[in-house]
């Protein structure tokens, strides 16, 4: 799934593909947002049906709670809202919004007709960007975590439309998801279980994204 690319020509193709479909993936990325971020946030704070429990992992007990890592957990916007860019077709932009759409159908789903409250430890104190956070983010989300769902999901998206990334690059990238994982069992945003629940998810949401478009190829190539 991942690939990477030689060092010849890497400034052209990576400028080329930025600027291929800029519009429409800038729209994509405002309208994607906001169509995702309002339902996510009413779920978030207004549970629609009772509300269950998932099991503690000693995964989740060795986190503990370190409230710093917060800085950690929100740096996943940069990489979700920069690694769409490499797509240089507007197939594979409609790939990436129906693999998103199905990702968060799915997702909230569950927080409609499962929800889950997240393992979070009452702070009276807490300030800065950790405030920010619990203002906004509300506690009946937890699986599966589409924090880590959707990033799974646009790690894959780059390796589908071989992004210009250096094996590296790759590397960082791999590092850095690890990084924001286990930043929101360090906040005590989700269980371990959530994790393993949205990145499932992520992969199933990109497999069927991709595989219809296979099917629409056979469906050309049979009628021509």
């Amino acid at each position: 799934m991942f690939r990477t690319n030689m060092p010849g020509g890497l400034s052209n193709d990576l400028r080329s593909r930025l600027s291929a479909h800029w519009r429409i993936k800038l729209l994509l990325l405002i309208g994607l947002t906001t169509a995702f971020t309002a339902p996510y946030i009413y779920l978030a704070h207004h549970p629609l049906t009772r509300l269950h429990q998932v099991p503690m992992t000693w995964l989740d007990r060795a986190a503990g709670f370190e409230p710093r890592w917060v800085w950690v957990y929100q740096s996943l916007y940069l990489l979700t809202g920069s690694l769409p860019w490499f797509a240089q077709t507007r197939r594979q932009l409609r790939n990436y919004v129906i693999g998103f759409a199905l990702l968060s159908a799915a997702s909230f789903a569950v927080f409609i007709f499962f929800p889950t409250r997240c393992p979070r430890v009452a702070s009276p104190n807490a300030s800065g960007m950790y405030k920010a956070l619990l203002a906004y983010d509300g506690p009946f989300n937890a699986m599966p975590s589409m924090h880590v769902g959707i990033l799974f999901y646009t790690l894959c998206f780059a390796g589908r439309v071989a992004a210009p990334i250096s094996r590296f690059g790759w590397i960082v990238l791999l590092t850095w998801f690890w990084l924001i994982a286990w930043s929101t069992l360090a906040l005590k945003e989700h269980y371990a279980l959530d994790l393993v629940a949205g990145v499932a998810l992520a992969w199933l949401a990109d497999g069927a994204a991709w595989s219809r478009q296979l099917r629409i190829r056979g469906t050309m190539s049979q009628a021509g």
